[in-house]
């Protein structure tokens, strides 16, 4: 099997991708689009640098993957970030930690393919499980997330939902 950073695929119009460090310039402005919505955040302040560094930092180490979608001009459309524990365990474990779609793509098949590409970026990097927070931290999206894990075949538990892969 190829390594899935190193490769992508276009599927009901949208290409996803395993971003590199190269690569990652590309998903920032969203990540600052996914704070400005998140709900917990209005009384935090939000620090785009810092925030750059750790996930460049984290890709760097090998702790945290992101997966992209893009459209078919090569817009990003959305991202899901994984991260990867193993503390407590012998096991390797995934979050995915965040996944933001671009209003603008939201209600399309981009939000599947993003839990899809999390879970197969999550399995070849030896993980176990896969959790996702149902919450998200995002208005709303919480209800209509735990039903797209549900869908892909998560359990859910007290505030998301696991998967063993």
């Amino acid at each position: 099997m190829k390594h899935p950073e190193h490769s992508s695929f276009l599927k009901d119009s949208f290409k996803l991708k395993v971003l590199g460090l190269d690569d990652l310039d590309q998903v920032f402005p969203a990540v600052e689009h996914f704070f400005g919505e998140t709900q917990d955040w209005d009384y935090l302040t939000f620090d785009p640098e810092k925030a750059k560094r750790r996930l460049l930092d984290s890709v760097e180490y090998g702790y945290a993957r992101v997966v992209a979608g893009f459209d078919q001009e090569d817009t990003l459309s959305g991202f899901a970030i994984v991260t990867y524990d193993d503390n407590f365990t012998v096991e390797k474990i995934g979050l995915v930690y965040a996944i933001y779609v671009l209003p603008e793509y939201r209600r399309t098949a981009l939000p599947r393919q993003l839990i899809d590409g999390a879970e197969t970026v999550a399995k070849f990097d030896g993980a176990v499980n896969l959790h996702a927070h149902a919450l998200n931290h995002l208005p709303r999206g919480g209800k209509s997330f735990l039903n797209l894990l549900s869908k892909r075949g998560f359990v859910p538990y007290a505030g998301g939902a696991c998967k063993r892969l």
